[in-house]
């Protein structure tokens, strides 16, 4: 003896779906949507962050053998620190960020 059809899977698939046994002509059945298969689009914006995220990645050749010699430098004790250079660049960046 059936008391209830609650907790059926093709029951609960009709109630979600709204579709009840009186609202379908007899003999016809549900079609499936077709499947489109899944998709993915990448936005312009995110392929640019991309970019740049690689281009961070990337190491600048120039830059690291500079990097390198000041590196020897400040270890050898002959890198020379000019107050003048560093306290008008100091002054420059300070009047830049203000301006912007």
């Amino acid at each position: 003896m059936e008391i209830s059809r609650h907790g059926r899977i093709d029951d609960l698939g009709k109630l979600l779906l709204g579709v009840q046994e009186a609202d379908r002509p007899a003999g016809k059945k549900l079609k499936a949507a077709p499947s489109l298969g899944d998709r993915v689009e990448i936005s312009n914006a995110a392929k640019e962050m991309r970019q740049v995220g690689e281009l961070v990645r990337t190491a600048d050749p120039a830059r690291e053998q500079r990097l390198a010699e000041l590196k020897q430098a400040v270890e050898t004790g002959t890198y020379d620190v000019r107050g003048r250079a560093v306290a008008d660049r100091l002054i420059r960046h300070t009047l830049i960020d203000s301006v912007l």
